[in-house]
C-alpha cells in the first residue's frame, strides 16, 4: 500500500531517514502485488412483486459479463491472482429520480424506494469468505443510506409528475457506508444477501439495487 506521507517527496533522489522517492512509492512491492484502492460490486433487481420475506435475493452469484452491473465475471470468485479486503459496504438503487419520470408521484417511484429502504424492514446478510459464517442482519437503511429516501418538492400542489409536480426528485441520503471487514481470496466464494420481512409491491416493474463493496485490491503483478 502507498504510505501516507506528511510531506512531498522528491522525485528521484532519496533523502530522509526513510529513503524513500516518489519513483519509490508507486512501485510495486517485493512480493509482486500491486496494491489500491477498489471496488467490487454487483447488481440485482427487486421484483415489483417485492421480495418474499425470509427468502434470500443474492449478489456475486450469476456472474455478470456487463461491467456496468458486475465487475465480479464469474460466481462468487475473483480471477486467479487477485485479492480484495472490503472496508465499506454501500448500495445504489440504478433508477432516476429526475424531474419528468412519469413514475415520479406521491404514490410512484419516491414510494417505491421508500417501501424497500424502510417498510420492507429489510436487510444484508453475507457470509466471512475463509469460514462461511453468517454475518449480520444489517439492516438496508444503514448501507449508504441512512434516513432512506429524500423527496425534493417545490411547483404547485398538483400532485402529478414532471414540473409543477408537488414531488420532483428523490434521492438518496449520502453516507460514508457501512464499515466491514471482508477479505476475499480467489478460491473463495463472496456471499451477500438481501431480505425483507415484509412483502411490500412496487408500482415500478422492478427497480435495480448494486451493491458495492470499497477497499484494497491486491492484483499479481
Amino acid at each position: 500500500m502507498v504510505p501516507q506521507l506528511p510531506a512531498p517527496l522528491p522525485v528521484s533522489t532519496p533523502t530522509g531517514p526513510g529513503g524513500q522517492t516518489l519513483d519509490s512509492v508507486r512501485t510495486m512491492p517485493f512480493n509482486g502485488y500491486d496494491a489500491y484502492e477498489g471496488t467490487l460490486y454487483d447488481t440485482v433487481t427487486w421484483p415489483q412483486a417485492s421480495l418474499t420475506p425470509q427468502r434470500n435475493l443474492p449478489f456475486f452469484r450469476t456472474g455478470n459479463a456487463d461491467p456496468t452491473l458486475s465487475n465480479v465475471p464469474q460466481t462468487g470468485q475473483l480471477p486467479g491472482g487477485q485479492y480484495f479486503h472490503g472496508r465499506r459496504l454501500f448500495v445504489q438503487p440504478l433508477v432516476t429520480t429526475a424531474v419528468g419520470n412519469v413514475l415520479l408521484t406521491a404514490d410512484g417511484l419516491a414510494a417505491d424506494l421508500d417501501n424497500i429502504f424502510i417498510a420492507s424492514r429489510s436487510f444484508f446478510n453475507y457470509s466471512n469468505p475463509k469460514t462461511q459464517k453468517p454475518r449480520g442482519p444489517i439492516p438496508l437503511s444503514m448501507v449508504g443510506s441512512p434516513g432512506s429516501v429524500i423527496p425534493v418538492f417545490g411547483g404547485n400542489n398538483t400532485p402529478g409528475a414532471g414540473i409543477g409536480a408537488v414531488i420532483q426528485a428523490a434521492r438518496l441520503s449520502e453516507s460514508a457506508g457501512f464499515p466491514l471487514n471482508v477479505i476475499l481470496f480467489p478460491s473463495e466464494t463472496l456471499t451477500f444477501g438481501l431480505e425483507c420481512g415484509v412483502q411490500t409491491a412496487l408500482t415500478t416493474a422492478g427497480i435495480p439495487i448494486r451493491l458495492t463493496l470499497y477497499g484494497w485490491q491486491y492484483v499479481a503483478g
